[in-house]
């Protein structure tokens, strides 16, 4: 099997595209205290994933969503997940942060089952 190299990628040769940095920057300027917020991911972040062999596949009723985190002004942490499609993104920060919470302990994977089950 022949391996690449993930750095030959043209989407990691440069910086992601403007618009989606300029897009989180806005976010926390108008929002000056807050430290999270949930949006639909960008194309070009999901050709990122792809170029460095994320599994992208989501199942039809899903979509790709990124978690964004300023640490602080100016210093954001990005983190892409799959969720359905229709999932609410106007989340506060105690939302998200509950949220992490479930997934941390568990929890939220076992309501999920629970949820799923009764369907």
């Amino acid at each position: 099997m022949k391996h690449r190299n993930p750095n030959s990628s043209p989407h990691l040769r440069k910086s992601p595209p403007v618009d989606v940095m300029d897009a989180d920057r806005r976010f926390f300027a108008r929002r000056p205290g807050r430290r999270w917020y949930v949006r639909r991911a960008y194309p070009a972040e999901k050709g990122v994933a792809q170029a460095i062999g994320a599994n992208t596949s989501l199942p039809p009723d899903h979509a790709a969503f990124v978690l964004v985190e300023q640490i602080r002004p100016g210093v954001r942490i990005r983190l892409g997940f799959g969720a359905p499609a229709g999932m609410e993104t106007d989340l506060s920060d105690a939302e998200i942060e509950e949220a992490l919470r479930e997934i941390h302990s568990g929890t939220m994977a076992t309501s999920l089952r629970s949820a799923a089950r009764e369907a």
